[in-house]
Parts: C-alpha cells; sequence; structure tokens
C-alpha cells in the first residue's frame, strides 16, 4: 500500500483535526479527494498530498497516481451484512447511545434560554396570581364584616336617629340596595382583573 494513502484517523492525524470536523467537511464539500469511499465501519481511504493540496498546505505540484487496485474480495466482504456467525459474542449486549460531554450546541444552548425564560415567566405569573388571591381574599373579609355591620345599621340608625320604628323597613330597603351595588362592583372588579 502507498504511505501516502490513509484512512480516517490518518488523515484526521496528518491534518491535525477531528473525525467531527472531516465528517462535515466531507458532507459539504463535495469536491474534497476521496480515493476510496466507505461507510461508518470504515473503508475511506484518503490521499494525504492530495489533501494537502486540496486545503492549500503544500504549493509543490503532485504527480497524479492512479489509485491502487481495490481487492474485489475484500469490497465483497466490505459491503456484504454481517451475518450472526460472524457476530462475536459480545454482540448480544445492548450498545448505550453515545453522549456528547463537549461543548453545547447552539440549539441546546438556545433551548436551555427558551426553558429559562419560560421558567420565569411562570414564576412570575404565580406570584401575581398570589397577590391576586391575597387581594381577592382580603376583599371578600371586608364585604363580610361590612355586610354583617349593614344588617345591624337599620335598627341603630332608628335607636340613635330617635326615628319611629315604623321606618326602620324603609331603611333597611336603603342598606340592601347599597349592598347589591357594592356586590355589582366587587364581582366586577373580580371578573375583569
Amino acid at each position: 500500500m502507498h504511505t501516502d494513502l490513509v484512512d480516517k484517523a490518518g488523515l484526521c492525524a496528518h491534518l491535525g483535526r477531528t473525525y467531527p470536523w472531516l465528517d462535515r467537511y466531507l458532507k459539504s464539500h463535495s469536491e474534497a479527494p476521496v480515493v476510496r469511499h466507505g461507510n461508518r465501519g470504515g473503508g475511506w481511504l484518503f490521499s494525504k498530498v492530495a489533501w494537502d493540496r486540496h486545503l492549500g498546505l503544500d504549493p509543490r505540484p503532485v504527480p497524479v497516481e492512479s489509485p491502487p487496485p481495490i481487492d474485489q474480495s475484500q469490497l465483497r466482504d466490505a459491503v456484504r451484512p454481517p451475518s450472526p456467525e460472524d457476530q462475536p459474542e459480545t454482540a448480544s449486549v445492548p450498545r448505550r447511545a453515545a453522549r456528547h460531554s463537549g461543548e453545547a450546541t447552539a440549539r441546546q444552548r438556545k433551548d436551555e434560554a427558551d426553558a429559562r425564560l419560560k421558567e420565569m415567566q411562570v414564576a412570575k405569573q404565580a406570584a401575581k396570581l398570589m397577590e391576586a388571591e391575597t387581594v381577592h381574599q382580603g376583599v371578600s373579609t371586608l364585604v363580610a364584616s361590612l355586610g354583617a355591620g349593614m344588617d345591624a345599621m337599620p335598627g341603630e340608625i332608628v335607636k340613635r336617629g330617635g326615628l319611629p320604628e315604623e321606618l326602620e323597613p324603609v331603611i333597611r330597603e336603603i342598606i340592601d340596595d347599597l349592598r347589591r351595588a357594592m356586590v355589582r362592583h366587587a364581582e366586577a372588579l373580580f371578573t375583569h382583573a
């Protein structure tokens, strides 16, 4: 085999790059020099000299060589799906998904920022609801105590004002009208809040 030809690992080492960089580059640059295409399991073959020239790392012209002949039996083995007999005994152990432990992607950072924003919005709404509930309880207590005081008011007005007792039902009717108006105003406040 030519010393100039390397697999993905050899090309990454030669260029000082990583596998992910090479994979992204191959997907986005169809003109990248590839001697032989492979798959996830391997089989890739690259010319170091052609890559140096492609990336502008070596200005010297390189004589064009034909790729080495491909052994047809190796090619058949590379594209043939593995049979159960070819699998090692550990193949029955389920594989865990690979986890990326490096820096978060832009999408992950955006999702985290969106989640934090939504948490802050929910907390703000919860604070407003708690404040509204406190106001609701306060107004309800006030209305209940006013109602109790209003029930006793007609008798007190007649007694303290020295008015005839026949006026007590008229005074009670006026106070009941005021109470109903107060309840309507309170209900309107709570339905619009």
